[in-house]
């Protein structure tokens, strides 16, 4: 059985960085987690997590759109807005400004450090804001492509 080539052409970088691939399939596994713990009322990890699908939604992209294969070791830290930078989708957001507000807002208060704060969201503020960081998901995986 013959294998079908893929029309998106990879370019390999130094070794070192994961998979670009990877990412994608991770942060659609941390968006049912964060499913999962909304469901649950565990609303501060919820929101971590889904922030963090966010993330790994940008570093997707990044290697879908430059055609990397890894990500290069440079991209593995955290930054929202040097990710959606490297990713090539800043003009894109920028020109649309009621999401660009939605994202802004999100970038600013998300952060890897989330993990050790004692942050209380009610339902109603997590439900609200995982609504939002599953638009701006959403975004991210239709416009990369």
């Amino acid at each position: 059985m013959s294998r079908r080539r893929s029309r998106t052409t990879l370019r390999r970088t130094s070794r070192g960085g994961t998979r670009g691939t990877l990412f994608l399939y991770v942060a659609r596994l941390r968006l049912e987690d964060a499913t999962a713990l909304l469901r649950a009322s565990r609303y501060n990890c919820a929101m971590y997590i889904v922030g963090y699908a966010i993330e790994c939604a940008l570093k997707w992209a990044i290697a879908v759109r430059r055609g990397d294969i890894h990500l290069a070791p440079e991209l593995e830290h955290h930054g929202w807005d040097r990710l959606l930078d490297a990713s090539g989708l800043t003009n894109a957001l920028n020109a649309n400004p009621v999401l660009n507000a939605v994202y802004s807002t999100l970038a600013d208060s998300w952060h890897p450090s989330m993990r050790y704060t004692a942050l209380k969201y009610s339902r109603s503020q997590a439900e609200s804001l995982y609504g939002q960081y599953r638009e701006i998901f959403n975004w991210i995986v239709e416009t990369a492509i």
